[in-house]
């Protein structure tokens, strides 16, 4: 699943742990000269951005800070139970889905682990049951105006990282840069493939490795 420039939601300062503020540097936009000839500003105007601004070089530093705090606090209703979010420590662009339910025992939960979510910037990977994927995708689309979600398959790629990744219904994954390559040519031989050059470059063959022509 992929989201559209969520980062442009985060708050220019952002509260702390246990709710201060902390020191952020203020942005203020002079109007466009357009505005004030059509008389919608004055000369002598600024506005102050509250929101991260597209190109801003502090707002991918804000909308991680703000994504962040917003995925540890999530708590998502899920076959029975609750899902919680816990960032990797080894990897903090990974996060563990984490399921709680009620143990055997009075008042106590058990926890089990049920899923991954892979984030780049706002770009989103959501690995788990279709129950877990739906669940999360739900809680998310409720705090965020994200794109429409693409199931991961054989019928359709999906990119994710500057790569398309398939899933075979054996449970088989794979990942390609078709995509990358094209773009590469297309910029270095131009948009015919039909005045590429070629040229033949000789390959050895290994038995061990290449046995499956396919």
């Amino acid at each position: 699943r992929r989201s559209s420039d969520l980062f442009l939601n985060a708050p220019m300062v952002l509260a702390g742990d246990r709710g201060e503020q902390h020191e952020q540097k203020r942005a203020f936009i002079r109007p466009p000269a357009l505005l004030v000839t059509a008389g919608l500003a004055k000369p002598d105007e600024f506005y102050e951005a509250v929101m991260a601004l597209y190109g801003y070089k502090e707002s991918p530093r804000l909308w991680s800070d703000y994504r962040d705090n917003e995925l540890t606090a999530m708590k998502i209703d899920c076959a029975n139970g609750v899902l919680t979010l816990q960032q990797m420590v080894t990897e903090p662009n990974m996060w563990r889905l984490m399921l709680k339910t009620s143990g055997p025992g009075r008042d106590s939960l058990a926890e089990e682990f049920v899923g991954l979510l892979l984030v780049y910037v706002d770009d989103l990977l959501i690995l788990g049951s279709s129950e877990v994927v739906e669940a999360v995708v739900a809680a998310i689309q409720s705090k965020w105006e994200t794109s429409t979600p693409e199931m991961i398959g054989m019928s359709k790629e999906v990119r994710f990282l500057g790569a398309e990744l398939w899933r075979r219904e054996d449970g088989v994954w794979m990942i390609t840069q078709a995509n990358y390559i094209k773009d590469l040519l297309k910029r270095n031989l131009g948009d015919d493939p039909q005045k590429w050059q070629t040229r033949k470059i000789p390959l050895l063959k290994e038995p061990e490795i290449f046995d499956d022509p396919e």
